[in-house]
């Protein structure tokens, strides 16, 4: 690796990609024997208190603002705000977010934390780089030193990006996995996943969508109230309980005269069972211990005929296989992608430099649509679709 020059700035990769060393204090506050609260009441903060535990660290309570779950095992859940937590113990005690999602603004949430009295917040990333073997990779968290490994990779894709916006917030992703340091990433922006507005030449219209990972149909409730015109749908989704609201919603837009396909099934290379993991809302996916074995499709098997303009995918790290087996149909009718770029630690730079060694006639672009750098898509926008 080496300093690389771009339009955005310039950058020494060597030292922006080094791995952190664990923070001193934070080592001090994992002690066994310490005392400690959770903050965060879900499945991440059950991981955390089990972890602490068995590292013989002491849990006094769980804390949450969201107080309708009233236990986290055998521990109360909390305001943080409570006033029979007593302020000498708010500055004294730590707080470990249990939180590892795209829902919760970490930054917010440690600044309400801090108005309230409490001193240190050991992140889930800081947590991550001590036990991250206990932790394991999960979404696009992966052990420390992992992008340093993957260098020479991560520069190529670096000249990518075909506006200083996508590069900046390419590195600026890349910093915030090393350092932990939520501030570094920029406001996202919900309401406009897979429509962005700020990208020449996208989206197309009027739409003819393959929507791959339609869940329920959340994305088709975006479009209605974005108000793009669309002329055909083809939605993909694996999950049974996913799919009957999708069922329903593709009855909803062929009733107002939109021709909906909807297949019970899930995108890959080929067309063929997985197993599933099912029941997980959005993050239902393949997974080699899932309980179902359901049925996958690769799109040049399945939509003949069918003429998209765009293909969105958010399908669990399946993505790449999604391409692979799309690869006719993008290659005759040069559709623009919208393919999520984090579900797997590499994502971020291997899936845009495979659409350009595939594709070459693309530019690529990247935006950043909920917090702690999740929901990052890779936009992919066909020359002759683009007027920059």
């Amino acid at each position: 690796m080496h300093a690389l020059s771009g339009n955005a700035s310039s950058v020494n990769w060597n030292e922006w990609l080094a791995p952190r060393a664990p923070s001193p204090s934070v080592v001090a506050a994992l002690q066994p024997g310490r005392e400690l609260f959770i903050y965060g009441s879900g499945s991440v903060a059950g991981e955390v208190l089990v972890l602490l535990r068995n590292r013989g660290l002491k849990v006094r309570a769980i804390l949450d603002g969201d107080t309708r779950r009233t236990h986290v095992a055998d521990l109360p859940v909390q305001p943080p705000d409570d006033p029979f937590i007593s302020a000498a113990d708010r500055a004294r005690i730590p707080v470990v977010l249990g939180v590892f999602n795209a829902f919760v603004d970490t930054v917010d949430l440690r600044q309400r934390l801090a108005a309230q009295g409490w001193g240190e917040v050991i992140g889930f990333l800081d947590l991550h780089v001590l036990f991250s073997s206990e932790l394991g990779d999960r979404y696009w968290l992966a052990e420390r030193g992992y992008s340093q490994a993957h260098g020479d990779a991560i520069v190529g894709t670096d000249a990518l990006w075909a506006d200083d916006a996508s590069r900046s917030l390419y590195r600026q992703i890349l910093r915030f996995r090393v350092t932990g340091d939520d501030a570094l990433l920029p406001v996202p922006d919900p309401a406009h996943q897979y429509f962005p507005s700020d990208i020449a030449g996208y989206p197309p219209s009027p739409l003819r969508l393959v929507d791959g990972g339609a869940c329920t149909g959340d994305t088709l409730g975006q479009i209605a109230e974005l108000e793009i015109e669309v002329v055909a749908l083809a939605l993909f989704e694996p999950d049974p309980v996913n799919f009957g609201a999708l069922a329903d919603a593709a009855r909803s837009w062929a009733a107002r005269g939109v021709p909906a396909f909807a297949w019970p099934c899930g995108l890959y290379d080929n067309t063929g069972l997985l197993r599933f993991s099912p029941n997980r809302g959005a993050a239902s996916g393949f997974s080699e211990d899932g309980e179902l074995t359901l049925p996958v499709a690769a799109l040049d098997d399945v939509i003949s005929g069918f003429e998209p303009n765009l293909i969105k995918l958010d399908i669990e790290g399946a993505e790449r296989a999604a391409l692979i087996g799309g690869m006719a149909t993008i290659r005759r009718h040069c559709p623009a992608l919208a393919v999520c770029v984090y579900h797997r630690p590499d994502d971020l730079w291997t899936l845009p430099a495979f659409v350009r060694s595939t594709w070459p006639g693309y530019r690529l672009y990247l935006r950043l649509h909920r917090h702690s750098g999740f929901d990052i898509v890779l936009y992919a926008v066909p020359v002759l679709n683009s007027t920059s």
